[in-house]
């Protein structure tokens, strides 16, 4: 049915004495779907009349060109005849709202199709007019009503997902792993993570409010320090912006470093302390061989002098200082990694059992000994005299930092360990020996060189600088990792790691200790190998000293040919 085409009438909107409204409306923008050009036209006139306001109307005479515009979008009302070419009805109803269910429908209904209109209203329709009763001011107030209940709607839903976005920017705020701050545009903290606070070591609410103390800069990485406690941090910074509560805030988001900085410095030490190890190996090895020569045929010499001659004296003093200088050689070997260890199950408890007997005596009497296990301890694969040596050059070293007296203690715990627990050590169980003292502490500067060989902060003469050296390769030798805790006027710990022995090995038999065998002479022939000439020379004397036959090869290559002709 058509619709009735009344007489073009002028309507007033204004105000008291008929003039216009002042005040521009945003423009309405809406669809009238409608096959019949003569209903189009109607509904054009009605809604073009310049007192009414501004409405941007577009014409669609299918179903199907409707939905090509509805997706299109930017609509913000549909006027829907019930009768197109391809659909009818409450279909074209249905498809409508399913093309676009958030824009408004106002359905013009003939005569006969009111109740077919009411039905489409209650299937989400926003309206509906018959097309024989309609006139501009009520098709105006229509469509007026549905597109402000479309803004009005877009307006709430906007502000939703503002206030939603706000809270996911809250939550992401809070959730973050790295320090993450908001600053407003003066500069101020609006928002401070848990993150952040444990970062900058202070309370979120002292914070907040305060003025950030770093340039934000957006789009690039920077690196921060935070110079007061619990010490300094290091991070790495990077900007953005985004919008918070309608205005715009920089978003600061700090990545932590001051482990990774930790571990690439320590990463350093041990790459330097390696370098050292091989420098000091290699001296001592070559220096022990010539110590043993000097000391072998000094021994030598002074068995045929008589005990009255006044140089035996001298040749006993001789042989002292090549002792003493064996005996750095052999704490330069142990720093290397070079030193012969016989490893075995061993129980931690019992090697300081017997070590504290001696700290006694050693320490003195203005120094407490404490020492305790946690638990049983794990037996650990290692050299019990090495161990020995760690504890008691640990034990000595924390009786030179207390020279006033005070309390050593040492204990031990098992400690399971997972990936990067502690570094240079892989995963798996330890056992963890600490000995702690309460003496005068040290500086970072000084605890990052403390194992270095010769390397001593006492006075000259008073140490030789190789105790914690010492303790370092036995330590590296046993598979383990040691490291020191300590602040000035706070005492030190060093924490040592040794692998746990395997069940099956701590369950088994330990190997037959083989003791020494007395010397004895005879006429065997014996193949001696050795590179180094003075060694070699010096073994083969003593060797046929015993009545031996000896076979000199300064390689293995050598060896092999000398075996192969003396059968």
């Amino acid at each position: 049915m058509g619709m009735d085409r009344p007489e073009p009438r002028r309507l007033d909107v204004g105000g008291a004495g008929g003039t216009a409204a002042s005040v521009a409306e945003p423009v309405m923008r809406v669809l009238m779907v409608e096959d019949d050009p003569g209903d189009a036209d109607l509904v054009r006139e009605y809604l073009d009349g310049p007192a009414l306001g501004a409405c941007e109307l577009s014409w669609a005479r299918s179903l199907a060109e409707a939905a090509s515009r509805l997706r299109g979008g930017g609509l913000e009302c549909v006027l829907l005849d019930l009768h197109l070419p391809d659909a009818g009805g409450l279909e074209a109803v249905e498809r409508l709202r399913s093309a676009c269910p958030d824009v408004p429908l106002v359905v013009l209904t003939g005569a006969s199709d009111e109740d077919l209109g009411w039905r489409a209203v209650r299937l989400g329709a926003q309206d509906c007019l018959p097309k024989d009763a309609v006139d501009p001011r009520g098709l105006w107030r229509a469509v007026r009503h549905a597109v402000e209940r479309h803004r009005r709607l877009l307006l709430s839903e906007t502000l939703a997902a503002v206030r939603a976005r706000e809270a996911d920017l809250e939550g992401l705020i809070e959730a973050h792993m790295d320090a993450v701050l908001l600053v407003d545009g003066a500069g101020r903290l609006v928002r401070v993570n848990a993150a952040a606070a444990a970062f900058f070591g202070r309370p979120r609410e002292v914070m907040l409010g305060t003025p950030f103390p770093y340039p934000l800069v957006l789009g690039e990485s920077v690196e921060i320090e935070v110079p007061w406690p619990p010490g300094a941090r290091v991070g790495e910074m990077k900007v953005s912006e985004v919008g918070y509560q309608g205005e715009r805030h920089r978003l600061a988001t700090i990545r932590d470093l001051t482990d990774r900085r930790r571990m690439e410095e320590e990463l350093r030490q041990a790459q330097k302390m390696e370098a050292i190890g091989r420098l000091a190996g290699g001296v001592a090895h070559d220096f022990n061989n010539l110590l043993g020569v000097i000391m072998a045929y000094g021994e030598l010499i002074q068995d045929g002098v008589d005990e009255r001659d006044p140089i035996r004296a001298d040749l006993e003093e001789v042989l002292k200082a090549a002792r003493r200088a064996a005996g750095l050689t052999r704490q330069l070997l142990a720093f290397s990694r070079r030193q012969f260890i016989q490893p075995r199950p061993v129980d931690l408890r019992e090697v300081v059992f017997e070590v504290e007997g001696l700290l006694g005596r050693l320490l003195g009497e203005d120094i407490a000994i404490d020492s305790r296990a946690a638990g049983e301890p794990w037996p650990v694969r290692a050299d019990p005299g090495q161990v020995e040596q760690v504890v008691m050059n640990l034990a000595v070293n924390a009786r030179d930092a207390m020279p006033r007296g005070g309390r050593l203690l040492i204990r031990l715990e098992n400690v399971s360990l997972a990936a990067l627990d502690v570094a240079d050590l892989p995963p798996g169980d330890y056992v963890r020996l600490s000995v702690s003292d309460t003496g005068e502490g040290m500086d970072d500067q000084t605890r990052m060189r403390i194992f270095e060989p010769f390397f001593t902060t006492k006075e000259k003469g008073k140490g030789t600088g190789l105790g914690l050296s010492t303790v370092y390769g036995i330590v590296k030798q046993h598979g383990g990792h040691i490291e020191a805790v300590s602040a000035p006027g706070e005492g030190a710990t060093f924490h040592v790691w040794f692998p746990a022995a395997p069940g099956d090995e701590v369950a088994g038999r330990a190997p037959l200790a083989v003791g020494p065998r007395a010397p004895r002479a005879g006429a065997e022939t014996i193949l001696l190998v050795d590179d180094d000439q003075m060694l070699r020379g010096l073994g083969s004397r003593i060797l046929r000293a015993s009545g031996h036959t000896v076979l000199e090869a300064a390689s293995g290559a050598e060896a092999l040919l000398i075996s192969e002709r003396h059968g």
